[in-house]
């Protein structure tokens, strides 16, 4: 019974570390278990985010619709909360997604194939592309149905990113990494780009974007 106190103070102590250390879907991810291991509360701990995190699924919904397999960046969070085992990891997802396949399942793993991983864009940075995109060229008469679901991921990935900002005061390292990625590690045309998208931001907030790795 001990023990099964402290597990759980841990758990808890490890979910309210703030989303600045980690990555909304892993803040995300650890907050959902720490919820499944304690008593529901009218004063959660976890109110802030709750938002934040329902976004954060939705986005990993649209996803994994659109791609037929989970985000490179919620596998590695999996990884990096289970320990790198694989068999958690796919004991996790069973329990959370109910629409899943067992080819999916098996796709799941914590190797770190960094050659891989680096040729695949995050969803921001897809997102960040497609409005670059739309904002140089008129908007097509014709709406395929998986123009829609790339909109509502877009919209949600914008969303977790405004919350990050308002609970953090800086930009998610994933979203930074993404505008360098674009803009070719140029800082200047980085700062220029979040000017002209965020309407809301510092010039402390601005002098702190940098594509120094």
């Amino acid at each position: 019974m001990k023990t099964s106190i402290v597990f759980v103070v841990v758990i808890l102590s490890i979910s309210a570390i703030s989303l600045a250390k980690q990555s909304p879907p892993e803040a995300c991810i650890r907050s959902n278990i720490a919820r499944s291991l304690s008593p529901p509360s009218k004063t959660s701990n976890f109110e802030v985010s709750d938002e934040l995190c329902r976004d954060e699924a939705r986005a990993i919904m649209y996803y994994l619709r659109l791609n037929k397999e989970f985000p490179p960046y919620y596998v590695q969070a999996l990884c990096n909360i289970f320990g790198d085992d694989e068999k958690k990891v796919k004991v996790y997802v069973t329990k959370t997604w109910l629409n899943h396949s067992k080819k999916l399942l098996n796709s799941l793993t914590c190797m770190r194939r960094t050659t891989l991983v680096t040729k695949i864009k995050s969803p921001v940075e897809d997102c960040i592309r497609r409005k670059i995109a739309l904002s140089l060229s008129p908007s097509p008469s014709h709406t395929s149905h998986f123009d829609v679901m790339k909109d509502q991921l877009c919209r949600h990935e914008t969303r977790i990113i405004m919350f990050f900002l308002k609970m953090n005061g800086k930009f998610p390292t994933y979203y930074v990494e993404a505008l360098c990625n674009i803009f070719g590690g140029d800082d200047k045309k980085v700062k220029n780009y979040v000017m002209k998208k965020w309407l809301d931001h510092s010039e402390k907030l601005i002098n702190s974007l940098t594509c120094v790795s």
